[in-house]
């Protein structure tokens, strides 16, 4: 008998096959587009923190007192001029030797707080840090300042 074509049951083997292998691989790219997202995150926390020092240095030659910057919300009247994301928010305390004391990061998916006294280096900020415990709702100069003590 000369056959053309598949029967039923060979392309239900064929289609039942495909949806274990795309089953399979949809739980891997999820997890790789989770993991890329909290890393770009890291990243984008990194680059305010250093942006925070060098905002300070060169308003430094001005005045030299410790200063805070902060967007949030529609408040970006202390904003670094940084690109990127516009849900990334970020509330940072740089004192009068122009060290980052105070970092506190968040875009509603994740949140990394640092306070350290005697500066905050931007290459030791890692997916570890990530603090989801933080409330970061409703958020105010006040309670960033309090988040941070």
């Amino acid at each position: 008998m000369n056959k053309k074509g598949f029967t039923l049951v060979e392309l239900l083997a064929v289609v039942a096959l495909m949806g274990v292998l795309v089953i399979i691989l949809s739980t891997d790219v999820v997890e790789t587009f989770k993991g890329t997202k909290k890393q770009n995150f890291v990243t984008e926390t990194r680059e305010v923190c250093r942006e925070a020092t060098n905002t300070f240095l060169r308003e430094s030659i001005v005045t030299l007192q410790a200063k805070n910057y902060y967007k949030f919300g529609n408040d970006s009247s202390h904003a670094l001029n940084l690109n990127g994301r516009q849900e990334f928010n970020y509330f940072i305390k740089v004192n009068t030797d122009g060290e980052v004391i105070g970092l506190l990061t968040w875009d509603g998916t994740y949140t990394i707080r640092i306070v350290n006294g005697y500066g905050i280096d931007p290459a030791n900020i890692t997916e570890t840090d990530i603090d989801d415990s933080v409330d970061t709702s409703n958020m105010t100069v006040e309670k960033a300042n309090q988040i941070l003590q």
